[in-house]
């Protein structure tokens, strides 16, 4: 189901247009040893949800997520979202099948996506916003980048001209050689969000989390 977009973008996008949040949470979660780290309990939320929630909060096009590891658990953390749930059969074969499985979901009307880790739950509604708005600025750029002090995070938005690209992509491996290729034609936006920088890829960055969000 599609969110209604945010009063802010709608002035600098045009009438009809959204841009898409695709949001990656069907891995395996191999090196946290075993389960679903989707699932893992933040402040009694689940991860999945804090990431979509994030989402939806921005307001700025559809929401679909791509499932594919223990996807019939975090279908049911998600009941009752306003999400669309993307099955993704090949998860197995790494982070480029579920980014392909979400660019096929895209609803045709969403100028653009927004590729968002399920595993990055503190990324900012605003800064969503941010990036959204910096495309429709800068005219529909390739790409747009989040910069926290120089470090380049995620999500990174992606115009529909570079969906074939992304389909294309292989094994377990994102967009970094595509963001490469562009060089100066990506739009670099810096954001006061270290969520971009904060994943969950292992126990210990798992409790880096924790208590971040214990100290908010």
């Amino acid at each position: 189901m599609s969110a209604l977009a945010h009063p802010e973008s709608h002035r600098s996008r045009p009438d009809g247009q959204n841009i898409a949040c695709v949001i990656l949470a069907a891995g395996l979660s191999r090196r946290m040893g075993g389960g679903s780290k989707m699932l893992a309990s933040l402040q009694g939320v689940p991860m999945i949800v804090h990431s979509v929630r994030a989402a939806q909060k921005a307001q700025i096009g559809p929401v679909l997520v791509v499932v594919g590891h223990q996807a019939a658990a975090v279908r049911q953390c998600l009941a009752g979202e306003m999400v669309r749930i993307v099955e993704n059969p090949d998860y197995e074969c790494g982070l480029s099948a579920s980014v392909k499985a979400g660019v096929q979901a895209v609803p045709e009307h969403c100028a653009a996506a927004l590729f968002m880790l399920g595993d990055m739950p503190r990324v900012a509604p605003e800064t969503l916003r941010s990036l959204a708005q910096s495309y429709w600025a800068a005219e529909k750029p390739p790409a747009v980048v989040p910069y926290y002090h120089g470090k380049r995070g995620n999500p990174v938005l992606w115009d529909r001209s570079q969906f074939s690209a992304l389909a294309a992509l292989q094994g377990d491996q994102g967009a970094r050689g595509l963001l490469k290729a562009f060089g100066s034609k990506i739009r670099a936006l810096d954001v006061e969000d270290q969520g971009i920088l904060q994943d969950a890829d292992d126990p210990a960055s798992l409790a880096r989390l924790h208590a971040a969000f214990e100290r908010d």
